[in-house]
């Protein structure tokens, strides 16, 4: 409570700045971060199962019940985000950062279709901004792959899982290439590439076929024979 007592704090000082120098992108660009740190926050809050969460939770919902609107904090992340975007010089590193910011904020809402929009303005400049880091690479090409698959991208989606399989392999996370080859296999299947689809499917089986989990087993070998026969 107090973390969240801290960040509407914040909120509040930079929301004055705000009112001050509505011109300011840096104050927009500091608003829509904050925003988006809050919904975060509240949702990570919200998930864990105690006592006082099962308390807010209800009553919030009596809240809104009686007409109360509950904040939609990553919706003003959104407004603050594009006031600052269109501030920016186009293909400045300012307007691509903020650009990966929408576009996280957009998949955050599950609206694909516009978050692949901004995560492919990001990622055409790739040689002249590179990610800072394997991490939000990796996050990235998974947000970005997703976001494909949800409205139909599936050539699209191949090639941004492929990346993201390649990443994880070269961080080592074992659980986030099994993630990544399963959602390259379903794209594949998707559009019809059922060589790649049946290859990403034999790769989870090789990965499985030491574990004592019998039953993830039996998915693959499920999963290979569906593509099989697609």
């Amino acid at each position: 409570a107090r973390r969240l007592d801290i960040i509407d704090e914040c909120i509040e000082i930079a929301e004055r700045s705000r009112a001050l120098a509505p011109n300011n992108g840096v104050v927009h660009l500091t608003l829509g971060w904050l925003y988006q740190v809050r919904a975060a926050t509240e949702t990570s809050r919200a998930a864990r199962k105690t006592v006082w969460n099962d308390v807010e939770r209800r009553w919030r919902i009596t809240q809104e019940f009686f007409g109360a609107k509950r904040l939609d904090w990553n919706s003003n992340a959104l407004e603050s985000y594009l006031v600052a975007y269109n501030q920016v010089e186009p293909e400045s590193r300012e307007r691509i950062d903020l650009a990966l910011n929408i576009a996280n904020t957009l998949y955050a809402q599950e609206r694909f279709g516009l978050a692949l929009k901004y995560y492919v303005e990001r990622i055409h400049v790739l040689d002249l901004y590179p990610f800072a880091s394997q991490k939000q690479a990796h996050a990235i090409w998974r947000s970005a792959g997703r976001s494909a698959f949800q409205v139909g991208e599936w050539q699209l989606a191949q090639a941004f899982q492929q990346n993201a399989v390649q990443t994880a392999e070269a961080m080592e996370d074992a659980e986030a290439v099994e993630y990544d080859l399963a959602a390259l296999a379903l794209s594949a299947m998707e559009q019809g590439d059922h060589t790649n689809s049946l290859s990403a499917f034999r790769k989870l089986l090789a990965r499985h076929s030491s574990t004592t989990a019998c039953r993830i087993r039996i998915r693959d070998y499920v999963n290979l024979a569906f593509a099989h026969f697609r």
